[in-house]
């Protein structure tokens, strides 16, 4: 009994020993994933930047633990600070401010937080366009020249900046467009006293310029300039039109493009016109010179047009009057005749038709006797 009972202690105490031991075995933790350990050290630091409340602290978590759940937690802090922070900044009137941080609340956030800094930006946009509109009144109210009018231009450029909402465009165009147009086409007027055009140019074409007009209005301002400039080089260059002295006018046009007071596109405009009225004048006059004796005088301006006209696209038919001149010319030296204008007579039976190359070669008949 003793030994069975010794023999159950034994088994007694064995069988503690090993559920002790196979205790010990399947209680052993294993070390954590090094992906769940940065979980969890970005969980701890989020916390701690929740503790802090500021983007900084948010931000630092971002910036340590960029792929992890905790990061993105830590950016809708952000965007909600930002949108926060964006208010204040419209409370103490600076728009740029309150702009950076809700568009960067847009950028970050989730719905509700974007579309919360989504109305405070629509609330920006109206503070921008009335201020940008107040200045510009302001500055063109004191000085409504050239200088004036670029200063306003600038105002709006800037405020619109390279991406503007559509809602700052349109508040702002619709409260400015039409001064710093009306400003712009006073500054085209007054330069065509002195030709002065190059400063209103160098206005129209700045980027503040196709900013604030929008390419529309900016396009109709450039061209009425445009016009303006051709119309005074023709004007300049009149008398020297009417004298014959076509090189001389267009060595005008070629100086204005040198003084700046016309563009590349502006003056060959005004050589495109000038060519046409010259070419014009000059059919009109060889017409008449055909068949008379005015028209070697005809012909050397013919020449000449075409020789100062090298470069550009000629008319066929000056190309083909000079042609006709030289013809009649040459015919004339050999005594040529024009032939009367043909009349239309019936012939009856067969005629005899010559070849227009030999009246000496044998002739065909034109038909059948009737």
């Amino acid at each position: 009994m003793r030994f069975f009972l010794s023999f159950g202690r034994a088994t007694v105490l064995g069988g503690t020993l090993l559920a002790l031991a196979m205790s010990g075995c399947s209680g052993a933790q294993s070390n954590p994933s090094p992906a769940a350990q940065t979980e969890a050290d970005a969980d701890r630091a989020l916390e701690k930047a929740q503790e802090a409340n500021t983007v900084e602290a948010f931000e630092a978590v971002m910036k340590r633990f960029p792929d992890t759940d905790a990061s993105g937690r830590a950016r809708i802090g952000v965007a909600r600070l930002s949108a926060e922070l964006a208010l204040v900044a419209v409370g103490r009137g600076d728009w740029e401010e309150a702009r950076m941080l809700a568009s960067r609340a847009v950028e970050l956030g989730d719905p509700i937080i974007a579309q919360s800094a989504k109305g405070t930006l629509e609330q920006v946009d109206r503070a921008d366009a009335r201020d940008a509109a107040e200045r510009v009144q302001g500055t063109l109210g004191k000085d409504a020249s050239l200088q004036g009018c670029t200063k306003a231009v600038s105002i709006v450029g800037q405020t619109l900046g390279d991406s503007p909402s559509a809602q700052l465009a349109r508040d702002l165009r619709k409260a400015t467009l039409q001064p710093i147009s009306g400003c712009m086409q006073s500054a085209i007027e007054a330069a065509k006293a002195n030709d002065d055009y190059a400063p209103v140019r160098k206005a129209l074409a700045s980027e503040d310029a196709k900013r604030a007009y929008g390419e529309d209005t900016q396009f109709a301002l450039l061209t009425s300039l445009n016009d303006a400039v051709v119309a005074a080089m023709a004007e300049r260059t009149a008398k020297d039109m009417a004298a014959g002295r076509w090189k001389e006018a267009f060595a005008t046009f070629d100086a204005w493009a040198v003084d700046g007071k016309a563009g590349p596109q502006q003056v060959e405009a005004a050589k495109q016109r000038a060519r046409d009225a010259i070419t014009t004048e000059l059919l009109a006059k060889g017409k008449k010179a055909l068949g008379s004796r005015t028209a070697e005088p005809v012909l050397a301006d013919v020449q000449r047009a075409l020789e100062l006209f090298k470069g550009m696209n000629v008319s066929p038919d000056l190309e083909r009057m000079r042609d006709h001149l030289t013809a009649w010319l040459e015919c004339s030296k050999l005594r040529c005749l024009s032939e009367a204008k043909p009349k239309p007579m019936f012939s009856f039976g067969a005629t005899s038709l010559h070849p227009t190359t030999s009246s000496s070669a044998a002739a065909t008949s034109s038909g059948s006797d009737w």
